[in-house]
């Protein structure tokens, strides 16, 4: 088995637990050559322009086709057929919710859904906000959309806060424990906003987790001695021992709550911080359990963490100039000189917004890493990386697939998450496309490889369902 074969996807991001066993890449090869001809050259050229302004993968074409060969051959030699999923691939499952989608309402309050999680047993988490008094909400719905009503209290859990509106802690990601407990990610605000990560057991009672003060709730800020910061958790991994790795970004603290920055002596940075099972940080990590790193420019927001079996911690990054790169780190939080070009691999192809942090990261069930953000023409494409963070030429166009998402907004968000075949389905507001690993667009998916859908800013795969958060809308499930 090749290193590749070892990593194993602990966390999607803005995608959770696929609620079950991870397997390995299944499909012919051959085939699959066959798909990608007939799909066509989406971005031709992409590789030739790629390679003058990247001159060192050029030379490094040869070992690149080694081991992407070695991968197809250790994934044949491991595949195992899965049960077929229905036929509908890409439409609303009608016994979900009213008509595919599930709205979550309690007398005249409306959630706003951030984010959707998937436990072992099949019912769904959603973490959001209550459009009434703006505070976190976590509830949980069964199988057919309706609310659990053994979840929490009168089926809904506003954790802490209920002294009219502070402390804030607000969520915008949750992951599910081995164990079952429930890990948000987001920030929490009283004079200031820090890094938070909350935990509830899987019954929304709270765990023992952190010492900020409210029970299951660690809170880590990164004020400097003479400048102070706010701070904003953007998502999480979790580690099989129970450690949590957050990524997020600092930037100048702005003078009161939603009033904009005037401290301009800390520019917005990309932070990474690691919590013990407890929510101590780990001081074997970095600077005592966190850091700020320190890219080209200010303005970088993380797209998302994914983690190997043995701690190694990938990060997608929009720069402050809108670029797309990828970072990798070993165990210790240093930047991993095994992967990419001193732990960097820089993707010229993609850009996000400014406004919209418009990157996504996932790792497919072979161990490599998918990429979506958006291009200069307001599309999206994915890239695929192998694990050492090298493109990897066998996928769609020398490692790039082009997806046109029509009559969408140039910044809406790219929601990413990868089943376990290895298709990975790309979200932004009104589509759904589902991308074949040879990189081709997934025919048997809704329209030719495309579907409607509401706005999504969360994804979850569990099988042969695929959840979205769709902000007032709730909760949608599509078949897959």
């Amino acid at each position: 088995m090749t290193r590749v074969g070892r990593w194993l996807v602990v966390v999607l991001v803005a995608a959770s637990a696929c609620g079950g066993a991870v397997d390995t890449l299944w499909g012919d090869p051959a085939a699959d050559a066959g798909s990608r001809a007939a799909d066509g050259g989406n971005l031709e050229g992409v590789a030739d322009a790629t390679l003058s302004e990247r001159p060192e993968l050029d030379g490094e074409a040869t070992l690149l086709d080694a081991r992407a060969d070695a991968a197809v051959a250790d994934d044949a030699a491991d595949a195992r057929p899965l049960e077929p999923c229905p036929e509908g691939a890409g439409s609303l499952d009608e016994t979900f919710g009213d008509g595919g989608v599930a709205p979550i309402r309690w007398g005249p309050r409306l959630m706003v859904a951030h984010a959707v999680a998937v436990q072992p047993d099949g019912r769904v988490v959603v973490v959001g906000v209550d459009t009434v008094v703006s505070r976190l909400v976590v509830t949980r719905l069964l199988v057919d959309g309706g609310l659990d009503p053994t979840f929490g209290v009168h089926e809904l859990v506003t954790p802490g806060f209920v002294d009219r509106v502070y402390p804030r802690y607000s969520a915008r990601d949750v992951r599910i424990a081995p164990g079952g407990d429930i890990i948000t990610t987001g920030h929490l605000y009283t004079s200031g906003r820090d890094v938070a990560v909350l935990r509830l057991g899987a019954d929304a009672g709270r765990a023992a987790f952190g010492d900020s003060g409210v029970p299951g709730l660690a809170a880590t800020s990164f004020d400097e001695p003479d400048a102070s910061a706010d701070a904003w958790g953007t998502s999480a991994a979790l580690l099989p021992d129970g450690r949590i790795v957050v990524t997020g970004y600092r930037e100048p603290a702005g003078p009161g709550y939603g009033e904009p920055a005037s401290n301009t002596a800390l520019p917005r940075k990309l932070v990474l911080l690691r919590h013990t099972p407890d929510g101590a940080l780990d001081t074997s990590f970095r600077d005592a359990g966190r850091s700020v790193l320190d890219l080209d420019g200010p303005g970088e927001v993380p797209g998302g963490i994914v983690v190997s079996a043995d701690g190694r911690i990938v990060v997608a990054v929009r720069k402050g100039n809108g670029r797309v790169v990828v970072l990798g780190f070993d165990t210790a939080g240093s930047l991993d000189a095994a992967f990419g070009v001193g732990g960097v691999r820089e993707l010229s192809m993609l850009r996000g917004s400014r406004d919209v942090p418009t990157v996504s990261l996932s790792m497919d069930p072979a161990g490599r890493l998918v990429v979506a953000a958006r291009t200069d023409d307001g599309a999206s494409a994915l890239v695929r990386l192998t694990s050492t963070g090298d493109i990897d030429p066998s996928f769609g166009d020398a490692g790039v697939a082009a997806v046109a998402f029509e009559d969408t907004k140039a910044n809406a968000p790219t929601v990413l998450g990868i089943d376990t075949q290895g298709r990975s389905v790309v979200a932004t507001t009104g589509r759904l496309v589902r991308v074949l690993p040879s990189g081709a667009l997934d025919v048997a998916f809704g329209d030719a490889g495309r579907a409607s859908s509401p706005a999504v800013t969360g994804l979850a795969i569990d099988g042969c369902r695929l959840y979205t958060a769709a902000g007032a809308l709730g909760v949608v499930r599509h078949r897959l």
